[in-house]
């Protein structure tokens, strides 16, 4: 059996496809649960672990995407 780690936002569930530290970050790739097309960046709150925001700005988002599309295509 897998483990599956799931978060719920904004009352929508989604499972944790990758996690990646990056400078000190920790960025998360997330799938809708019911919509496995739906998927959304997020990261770790530096002060609370637990919480999870959005990113900062579209630069911040394309450098997430593109560390979480190399880590995919391997």
């Amino acid at each position: 059996m897998v483990d599956v780690d799931i978060y719920v936002i904004n009352d929508e569930e989604y499972y944790l496809l990758g996690e990646e530290i990056i400078k000190d970050t920790s960025y998360l790739y997330l799938s809708k649960v019911d919509d496995e097309d739906f998927v959304m960046l997020r990261k770790r709150d530096k002060d609370d672990p637990e919480v999870l925001v959005t990113l900062d700005n579209e630069a911040e988002v394309k450098m997430a995407s593109l560390v979480f599309a190399n880590k995919m295509l391997g």
